[in-house]
């Protein structure tokens, strides 16, 4: 009897894999074929992106879609997306093709079950990049089965001194699979951005210096929505809060200082509905961290975060530290060395909000050497020049710590810069180091500017993307490492190479199209 329960059991899950797998239990001889003509293939349809292409076809019954762009690396290596349309007419964006290759697109129409009911074969002949997209891009390590899955998001910085800047996306076999470039855009031929990221819809979305816009762009490189402040240009980074609004790090046009003024954008009708200034809430003339750009550059902002929990933004100013303020524009805490901070132009004290560090027991730390700067304990070091701080799942502060002027030293035989995270406690006014990474890669991961790293939620990794004159094979640019938190394994390192040793700003795992399906 108990023989014939667990034939029963096992017939009834291979039937079950066999209605929901991909193939379905139609046979093929009721598969129809999907015509597409070479007319209803539209490569690069926008002029912005030479990766892509919109592909137009009609069903005789209401139907959706899957695809499967195949790869040059086997199967792990192909593009596969099931698209929510639903209709007998149908425009399809294509992604993820290689330049100057005759690509082949997999298309299935499916019905209301997810069995296919039609499918096509096309090929995509793409045309060569043009000579300033040809990145000297290696794939150092890769263990492909350990990876968070997704592609690379590269906010590339090799035409630093040329316009415009073009992002572009490299799979894990180090080919570029999706590029966003302006060159012949009548408006955005001068594009200057630093990050580039994804809104909860799925569209791409940046800021722009030359304009002072924020531009929403679909992944086929249309552009879909603009977002206007005049009177400030932007530099560094717009961050997507979670209503939508936009928090956008600006100057004021005309003033004496810059890059210390932090706006809210309403997303539906534009109109900006706060404004940070930080000479408010901050001592602009403190400059314990000299850095030779000036009065006019005290903070250099280069990064902003927002904590629901609390509703306050957390920015990253290089020059001064990582600060929380409230949206009254009042501080809550300083992580940063403590030397030299005094009274902001209010009259309020702002050494009483400096962070104290704790060692691995929660003990506090009480060396003045080690509050001030001037030494680093066994168990936490400060950050130094930081950028792209995030957070982790259980909400603590993961940054990219640059480590320029580490200990107040301009040079140093033995630079590094880190991935650290900390555990902050708002209410007990102390920060504990738990984790970090690139210490022990020294000089080969050190970047003194630009550079970022995140936390990946599938395997629960992390990302170390120094940015700016990393050393590389072929000469200098950036790596991304993505590092097993655990064991600090390195899972996937790829090395980019550019003349000029700009890398890029930020670089990010992601999945070409939105809310990839396999």
């Amino acid at each position: 009897m108990k023989l014939i329960f667990i034939l029963i059991f096992s017939i009834f899950i291979i039937s079950s894999c066999r209605k929901d797998s991909f193939k379905s239990s139609v046979s093929n001889d009721e598969i129809d074929t999907i015509i597409i003509s070479s007319d209803s293939i539209k490569i690069n349809p926008f002029d912005t992106n030479p990766l892509s292409a919109q592909v137009n076809y009609s069903t005789s019954k209401p139907s959706s879609t899957k695809i499967i762009i195949k790869g040059k690396n086997g199967k792990n290596s192909d593009i596969i997306y099931q698209f929510s349309n639903n209709g007998i007419t149908h425009s399809i964006p294509i992604v993820g093709l290689y330049p100057n290759f005759e690509n082949t697109v997999e298309i299935f129409s499916l019905d209301n079950l997810g069995r296919i009911n039609a499918k096509s074969t096309i090929k995509i002949k793409t045309q060569s990049l043009p000579d300033y997209l040809t990145q000297n891009i290696k794939v150092d390590v890769a263990i492909s089965n350990e990876m968070e899955p997704g592609m690379t998001l590269i906010g590339d910085l090799s035409k630093m001194n040329s316009r415009p800047q073009v992002p572009y996306i490299v799979d894990n076999y180090g080919e570029i699979r999706w590029v966003l470039d302006f060159t012949n855009h009548i408006d955005l031929n001068n594009l200057f951005f630093t990050n580039i990221s994804k809104l909860k819809n799925g569209n791409f979305y940046f800021a722009d210096e030359s304009s002072s816009k924020i531009y929403e762009v679909g992944i086929l490189g249309n552009i879909i929505n603009t977002w206007d402040f005049k009177g400030y240009t932007f530099h560094h980074e717009v961050l997507e809060k979670p209503d939508g609004n936009f928090l956008v790090l600006v100057s004021k046009d005309g003033a004496r200082t810059v890059e210390d003024i932090i706006l809210e954008i309403d997303r539906k009708d534009g109109k900006i509905i706060k404004i940070w200034d930080l000479k408010e809430s901050l001592d602009e003339f403190r400059s314990s961290l000299p850095h030779g750009l000036g009065e006019e550059d005290w903070l250099h902002s280069n990064a902003i975060l927002y904590d629901q929990r609390d509703n306050t933004i957390i920015v990253s100013g290089r020059h001064q530290g990582v600060i929380k303020l409230t949206y009254a524009n009042k501080v809550k805490w300083i992580l940063s060395p403590h030397r030299g901070w005094g009274k902001n132009k209010n009259g309020v004290d702002l050494s009483k909000y400096l962070l104290t560090p704790l060692n691995i027991k929660g003990e506090r730390i009480e060396d003045v050497n080690v509050l001030d700067g001037e030494l680093n304990h066994p168990d936490f070091e400060w950050n130094w020049y930081q950028h792209s701080p995030v957070f982790t799942p259980i909400g603590h502060l993961l940054i990219f710590d640059n480590g320029n002027t580490r200990n107040f030293e301009f040079t140093r035989d033995n630079p590094y810069s880190r991935a650290v995270e900390y555990r902050i406690d708002d209410s007990e006014m102390t920060v504990q180091q738990v984790w970090s990474y690139g210490k022990e890669r020294g000089k080969e991961t050190f970047s003194t500017i630009v550079s970022s790293t995140s936390f990946l939620p599938q395997k629960s990794h992390i990302l170390f993307c120094p940015g700016f004159q990393v050393p590389t094979e072929d000469g200098s640019g950036g790596k991304v490492i993505e590092i097993d938190y655990l064991t600090k394994k390195i899972v996937f390192q790829l090395s980019i190479t550019n003349s000029n040793g700009w890398g890029f700003f930020r670089a990010e795992r992601m999945n070409i199209y939105p809310e990839s399906k396999k």
